[in-house]
Parts: C-alpha cells; sequence; structure tokens
C-alpha cells in the first residue's frame, strides 16, 4: 500500500466517522413517535406485519401500493433487533452507505490507475 493510498484511505475512514457521529446524534434528538413518518411509516407498518406472519398487508388485505424491498429489509432488521428499533435500522443503513462508497472508491481507483 503506497503513502497516497494509505492517506486516502484514512481521510475515507475519518470522513465516514464523523458523518456517522453527527447523524448518529442527530438521530437520536427525534422523538420515537416521529422516527418513521411518511413513506417511512407505511414501510415500517408493513414490515411489522410481515415480522408477526400477517404476510405483505394493510389491514389484513395484500398490499400492492409499494414495493415490498424497503420493508423486507425492515423486517429482518425488526426481527434481529426488535420492532421499531430505529437506531439498528440507522446503523445498518450506514454500514450499507460506507460499503457502497468503498467499493465505489475502489472502482474509481482501479479504473483512473
Amino acid at each position: 500500500m503506497t503513502r497516497t493510498s494509505s492517506i486516502f484511505s484514512g481521510v475515507l475512514v475519518l470522513l465516514f466517522v464523523v458523518v456517522f457521529a453527527g447523524f448518529f446524534m442527530w438521530v437520536r434528538t427525534i422523538p420515537s413517535g416521529e422516527i418513521f413518518s411518511g413513506d417511512g411509516a407505511v414501510y415500517s407498518k408493513l414490515a411489522e406485519n410481515i415480522v408477526t406472519t400477517h404476510g405483505y398487508t394493510w389491514d389484513g388485505k395484500p398490499f400492492f401500493e409499494r414495493e415490498p424491498g424497503m420493508s423486507v429489509f425492515l423486517a429482518g432488521v425488526y426481527a434481529i433487533f426488535g420492532m421499531q428499533n430505529a437506531t439498528a435500522v440507522f446503523v445498518i443503513q450506514a454500514l450499507l452507505h460506507l460499503f457502497a462508497v468503498v467499493v465505489f472508491c475502489r472502482v474509481i481507483r482501479s479504473t483512473m490507475g
């Protein structure tokens, strides 16, 4: 690993830590009832229904207005960490974003030389 590569990696890690810490502090200031609102509330309710074995339903009826991707993701998080666990959701999403940034940077570095 070259010196430039080490510095670049260090800056990326530092940037992620700073952004993650700021985001985490911001999330902790939101009242618990307001974490999931708007579309997020719909995804969360559908995820709860998936976990409680009611399926991808709304008021007991199959739901076709939204794609199931986010609700299935949330259902997995809820099944492991508990219902409405916003902290777990945000941490896992942050780690997935970090992974995407690392992959993006590696692709750019390999194509740019």
